[in-house]
């Protein structure tokens, strides 16, 4: 088995006993089946709209990995996982970045590089809001500000992942988390971005809630920003802009919608720990990968 990467839980205080099943957030599963071309299950999306997840009743895979829960981003792009190890391509087995991690009914859970988006669904894909699990056909999910974990019900295997790493334990979600953040070796959080302008909102700030770049136009502000990490190699948050589309092309007409939010590009900039880059985007309209063509370089 591959070496885990070092994404921790803190045990600095005592762990409360686990929670009640009245005390945990269960959703129906009915809201989140669907099915097609022989791919059946219950999917949902991320708050942060970075991973798309299901709980397969038929994967159409066959053997072991028939009935299973699993992850892979939003994007084809590999995953972006702290410390996630190298797999055996689909086609050649050759080693390869993974694509996926899931965990099937009685086996280890396993970072996987899957020919295809499993655990996508292609209409539009509901949300499983933090705090909230969704269980069902013997395996459990569920969403918290710290990461997304599975786990198969029957054997009690399962995974926990962020962007800043992972583990294959599977943490019951206890409501709505706090956000947890990664400090950097430094011991300083770094700051988004450099305040190139007087009115720019949110430059140079630790986990700003609310960014402008300090022009007129809505779509160049984000407002109520939840960052679900920050620290890490990756910040990711999201926040509420306005959604221009071809429909509504300008920004006073378009609806306000929440959008992910990801800060990158994490290093020095005149001796400050900071994120040199980062970008908004709809991921229902676009994936990250093509959002970056887009992101504002602040160094």
């Amino acid at each position: 088995m591959p070496e885990q990467s070092t994404f921790e839980v803190s045990t600095t205080d005592p762990l409360p006993s686990p929670p009640s099943a009245a005390a945990i957030s269960l959703v129906d599963p009915a809201t989140f089946a669907w099915g097609e071309g022989g791919l059946q299950g219950f999917f949902f999306t991320t708050p942060s709209g970075l991973w798309r997840c299901a709980i397969l009743a038929d994967s159409a895979q066959g053997g072991s990995d028939d009935l299973m829960a699993g992850c892979q981003p939003s994007s084809s792009m590999p995953m972006n996982v702290a410390g996630a190890p190298s797999v055996p391509d689909h086609y050649s087995r050759d080693a390869t970045a993974p694509n996926a991690i899931l965990v099937n009914a009685t086996e280890d859970a396993r970072f996987a590089s899957l020919s295809q988006a499993l655990f996508w669904r292609n209409d539009t894909t509901p949300v499983l809001s933090y705090g909230q699990t969704l269980s069902t056909i013997g395996f459990s999910c569920n969403v918290q500000e710290s990461g997304v974990s599975c786990r198969s019900d029957r054997s009690g295997k399962g995974f926990t992942f962020s962007t800043d790493g992972y583990q294959f334990e599977y943490i019951e979600a206890r409501g709505a988390a706090t956000p947890v953040s990664t400090v950097t070796s430094g011991g300083v959080d770094p700051v988004l971005g450099m305040a190139t302008d007087t009115y720019q909102v949110g430059y140079g700030e630790v986990r700003p809630p609310e960014i402008s770049n300090g022009g007129a136009s809505l779509s160049g502000i984000v407002t109520d920003i939840v960052w679900d990490s920050w620290g890490g190699p990756t910040a990711i948050g999201t926040g509420t802009t306005a959604h221009v589309t071809p429909e509504t092309p300008s920004p006073g007409a378009a609806p306000q919608e929440r959008a992910s939010i990801v800060a990158f590009d994490l290093g020095a900039c005149d001796g400050i720990s900071m994120y040199r880059s980062f970008v908004w985007f709809f991921p229902q309209d676009q994936s990250l990968e093509a959002a970056k063509a887009n992101a504002v370089h602040t160094c």
